[in-house]
C-alpha cells in the first residue's frame, strides 16, 4: 500500500561556473518510491550518475566540486548512512 512507502528526492545544479549568472537557477531532480523507514537511499549511485552526465551535457564538463545536503536521518544513523551513501556516490565518479 502506499502508506507503506515514502519517497526519496535528489536535485543538483547544473549551473557552471563559466556560466555568465552564477546563481543555481537550472536542475536535474530523481525520485524514488521505497519502503516506509528506509533511511538509505538506495538509487543515489544512479542518481548521482544521471546528474552527472546532464551536467556534462549541459556544460561539455563535469562540476569541479560537488557539495551534498542529506536531511531525512538520525543522529544515530548517520554514520551507517554515510558510509552507504557515500560508497555509491563515489563509484558514480568513476
Amino acid at each position: 500500500s502506499q502508506t507503506n512507502m515514502s519517497v526519496s528526492a535528489f536535485v543538483a545544479s547544473i549551473n557552471a561556473k563559466h556560466q555568465k549568472k552564477l546563481n543555481c537557477t537550472r536542475y536535474f531532480s530523481k525520485c524514488s518510491i521505497q519502503p516506509r523507514g528506509e533511511e538509505f537511499i538506495n538509487g543515489l549511485h544512479t542518481f548521482m550518475l544521471d546528474a552527472l552526465r546532464r551536467f556534462k551535457e549541459v556544460n561539455d564538463t563535469y562540476p569541479e566540486r560537488i557539495f551534498v545536503y542529506r536531511d531525512g536521518a538520525s543522529d544515530g544513523q548517520f554514520r551507517s548512512i554515510q558510509s552507504y551513501e557515500i560508497t555509491q556516490m563515489k563509484s558514480a565518479f568513476e
